[in-house]
């Protein structure tokens, strides 16, 4: 059972991030590379307890569900408009959803710059 700890994801985030600083990436891009595995990681962990019996801490995650009331009152001092739908949207939308948009648009601005 030894070899089960080689496939530790805490490990392989890590070694991933350190292969990437010796590779000379971006800050944006290790941001995106980093945020977009944890993404895809809580994905596949939603995905596996959907076909088993097995339920999960954090079903549908959110920033509504993770933070207090208090910390998201500045949304309701929003006016009513463009960045106030954003917002909202962004703070009920799950949060795997919200790794994967961030760790695609770190890596598209990452992309951008390293040019």
């Amino acid at each position: 059972m030894e070899w089960l700890s080689l496939f530790d994801p805490s490990r392989i985030l890590i070694l991933l991030t350190l292969k990437c600083v010796g590779l000379s990436m971006s800050k944006f891009t290790l941001f995106g590379i980093i945020s977009l595995v944890s993404g895809l990681f809580m994905l596949v962990f939603k995905a596996i307890s959907s076909l088993t019996s097995i339920t999960l801490a954090f079903p549908d995650l959110t920033l509504q569900d993770a933070m207090t009331p208090d910390n998201l009152a500045w949304l309701d001092g929003l006016s009513e408009g463009f960045f106030h739908t954003v917002a909202v949207s962004v703070a009920s939308s799950p949060l795997y959803l919200v790794c994967i948009v961030i760790g695609v648009l770190l890596l598209l601005i990452g992309g951008i710059l390293g040019k």
